[in-house]
């Protein structure tokens, strides 16, 4: 039997949001074809802080989608929420 050796196109989206699940911002990039690696990229994201000095919750999403001869699939997914203190000073 003959395994082919089949390499995806993967693209990576991060997307920052208050924990209710509003998107504040969302940004994606290309990482590239491959298999079994592991890759470390920077997907940047903007977004204006309260005013207030106090603690902000929010989470962020990352997707990873792959590329496939049927079309896009997700291949990953994960959300990490995180706490910010804000500070006024």
């Amino acid at each position: 039997m003959c395994v082919p050796n089949v390499e995806y196109s993967y693209t990576i989206r991060v997307d920052l949001s208050n924990m209710s699940g509003q998107i504040l911002a969302s940004n994606f990039g290309s990482i590239g074809y491959g298999t079994g690696q592991n890759w470390q990229v920077t997907v940047p994201n903007k977004i204006t802080a309260p005013a207030s000095a106090n603690a902000w919750q929010i989470q962020f999403t990352v997707y990873l989608f792959a590329s496939i001869s049927s079309g896009i699939a997700l291949d990953y997914k994960t959300t990490k929420p995180v706490t910010i203190q804000i500070s006024t000073t």
